[in-house]
């Protein structure tokens, strides 16, 4: 019917792997929203864009997260939301990557502010393997696409007969992955709230000397 192979066995396989997205970037993006100020703080700790950038980055990403989220668990715009899906998960990937090699010690903020793992090469694994899934979506949608049928037509080459151990693959490695990551979304829903800095308090770090030495005064 669809194509990919004889058997049309891909869309099946295709449709655990899109719901196993869309549980994880719902979970990650409630639990951001939960101290949101805090998560953009955090943002900022990556020092990879411009503050500002940062900011709004910050700001958006957990309602975009929520958003890509739900179209993979209702089934709807899975291609538009995979596309994104990968564009994040490529961010990650690049803003993890120089972190590590910083060797920063900063928690991931993958689950939010509250859940304040630290950062390793455990973390990177875990975000190039959603990149995957996320990027086997983009190639294997699960809906008819006459265009994609006519391209991935049944052939004896043996090499499309790869595409169901490809994408029992990837369900595989996502699962291992939601399983290492629901501690994290235990820790980020119980911990206690993180309250965010006054504004006095972010004001005072950046006095200068003299200026202090005369309230002193």
């Amino acid at each position: 019917m669809y194509g990919w192979t004889s058997g049309g066995s891909v869309p099946e396989l295709v449709t655990p792997l899109r719901l196993v997205l869309g549980i994880i970037l719902i979970s990650a993006g409630a639990a951001k929203l939960r101290e949101h100020t805090a998560f953009v703080a955090g943002v900022l700790q990556y020092q990879v864009l411009p503050a500002p950038l940062a900011r709004w980055y910050g700001r958006l990403l957990p309602f975009v997260e929520l958003g890509t989220g739900v179209f993979f668990i209702l089934g709807v715009w899975i291609l538009p939301a995979a596309t994104i899906s990968a564009a994040m998960f490529a961010s990650f990937t690049f803003a993890v990557t120089i972190n590590l090699l910083r060797k920063s010690e900063i928690p991931c903020y993958c689950f939010g502010a509250d859940a304040r793992d630290k950062m390793g090469w455990h973390t990177l694994v875990r975000i190039v393997l959603l990149f995957t899934a996320s990027l086997a979506l983009i190639l294997y949608p699960a809906f008819p696409d006459p265009i994609r049928t006519f391209v991935y037509q049944p052939s004896t080459d043996g090499l499309v007969e790869l595409v169901p151990l490809i994408a029992i693959s990837i369900f595989g490695l996502l699962f291992i992955s939601l399983l290492e990551t629901y501690p994290w979304i235990v820790r980020a829903w119980t911990a206690p709230a993180i309250k965010a800095p006054s504004r006095s308090v972010s004001y005072t770090w950046i006095r200068e000397p003299e200026e202090e030495r005369r309230e002193e005064a």
